[in-house]
This record gives C-alpha cells, structure tokens and sequence, in this order.
C-alpha cells in the first residue's frame, strides 16, 4: 500500500500501466516532486495506479517499484482500459479510507500537473473547500451520446447503463474533487453499475449526488502550441510524452519569474 502524507494540501492519483516505468520516472522527477518545484515535500503527493498484469519479469519490476517508491497503489483488477473505472474508484476508496487529504486531483500519466501553481491556487484562491467537482466539463448536450457499438472501445451495453446521453462530466484527462465528495462517490457507487468509460461514470455518481460540476478551461485536453505564460494559467495538459515533462516543468518554474505582466488568474475559469 502507498503511504500517505497526511498535512499534503491534495492528493493527485494517476492512471498508469505496468510497462510504463518511463513515464512515472519522469512524473517522480519533475511535477510529483515538491522539492524541484521549491515547495516542501509535504505540499502535495503523488500516487500511481495500476492493476494485476500475468507475466513475472513485468510483475516483478512493478512490486520493485512498489516497494523502492512507497507511491503505486496496486489493483486487483486486470490492468486494461475497460477497467479503468475500477482503477480510479480504487483509489477513490483507498483516498477515503487511509489518506483523507482535502483534495484529490485525478489524472493520467501522459498529463502534465503544474503542480506549483495548484498549490499557490489552492491555498490562497479557492474558497470552495467542499461539493468541489471541477474539470473540463463535456456538457450533456455536447454530442456524447452512449455508444452501443460493440467494435467501439468506448461501448455501454444498455443493460448496463440506459440512458441515451451521459450528464455533465469532466474530462478524464484531470479533474479535482474535495474529500467529502470523494467519500461520497464512494458511496454512491455501489447504487450504479460501473461502466467502462471511468470518466463519464464518475460524472454519473456526481450528479446522481447533485453537485453542480464547475466548468475550467485550466484543465486542457492538449499541450502543443503553449506560450511560455500560459503556465501561469493551466493546471493540467494531455498528450504529453515522458521525454517532454522535463520541459514542460521547466517552463513551469520560469513562467514564475519571467512572466511579471500577466495578471494572476484567481478563479477556476
């Protein structure tokens, strides 16, 4: 199990998978690292998420892993992209239950975080402290109808889920939650058949829970074409490889001291 850094002021949990030791090197060095972003290590903390995988040589080097980091919470589940909701929900419960920290960030391993400034946001900017679902939201009229089709990885058998259209849901790429909605989703899953689009299904238990989902556009579904001071503004971007994270965080701590003229941004929008 992953130890928890209980004073951290939140929590990010990162979807992973066993053969991708790269990416998690990067993450560890450069944006799950308070110390290279000049914080204290206690600021924030990082958790990886991966499930069962057959093969002992993968198998062993993830236990290796496991046990040098003390940040890889392990499934039981079978490490797949149908069971990324399992995945997540994971560590939802582990969060609840052995690290109740007052945010939790969810995120991707191909995402950069800029950890820094979610820090700075949340300790000075945020005063929404409970009911907090906030990400890039897909509206429910924005053309995301379920899809029935069994050749596509992203098919919902009806029997699972009826209705036609999902509610407003943030973009799995990086969405943040407080704890007491993280305990409440918890919950709440156990009246809801999982379905294997983790995304939309936390989506689901969120509106089933009547929180109104606040909409950021500081969580991009993207990464190329950034200017050095737009990371004084997003928080999280996709698409992002292993080799490129280095980069990125140094742009992150140089948008500090070279980017004095932009206003500070002080709200989710």
């Amino acid at each position: 199990m992953p130890r928890c850094v209980t004073n951290s002021k939140f929590l990010v949990v990162i979807t992973s998978a066993p053969t991708h030791s790269d990416r998690r090197s990067a993450i560890r060095k450069t944006w799950c690292n308070p110390y290279a972003s000049e914080h204290s290590q206690d600021s924030w903390q990082c958790v990886f998420l991966i499930g069962s995988v057959e093969g002992d040589i993968i198998s062993r080097k993830v236990k290796k892993e496991m046990s040098v980091y003390r940040d890889i919470l392990l499934g039981s589940y079978i490490d797949s992209y149908r069971n990324l909701t399992y995945k997540v929900l994971n560590a939802f419960s582990w969060s609840k239950t052995y690290c109740p920290i007052n945010f939790v960030l969810k995120t991707d391993d191909d995402c950069f975080v800029n950890t820094k400034l979610l820090y700075q946001f949340l300790i000075t900017y945020n005063d929404k402290t409970t009911d907090l679902y906030a990400g890039n939201i897909f509206m429910e009229d924005s053309n995301r109808p379920v899809i029935r089709n069994e050749l596509n990885k992203w098919h919902v058998a009806e029997d699972t889920y009826s209705r036609e259209s999902y509610p407003p849901y943030a973009s799995g790429t990086g969405y943040i939650l407080s704890q007491d909605v993280v305990g409440r989703v918890v919950d709440e899953s156990v009246y809801h058949k999982p379905i294997p689009i983790e995304d939309a299904y936390t989506g689901i238990l969120v509106n089933s829970l009547g929180i109104e989902p606040v909409q950021s556009a500081r969580f991009m579904t993207f990464s190329s074409g950034l200017t050095l001071c737009n990371y004084l503004y997003l928080f999280v971007s996709h698409n992002v490889k292993a080799n490129q994270q280095f980069e990125m965080h140094n742009n992150m701590m140089m948008a500090h001291s070279k980017c004095h003229n932009d206003e500070e941004v002080t709200s989710w929008f």
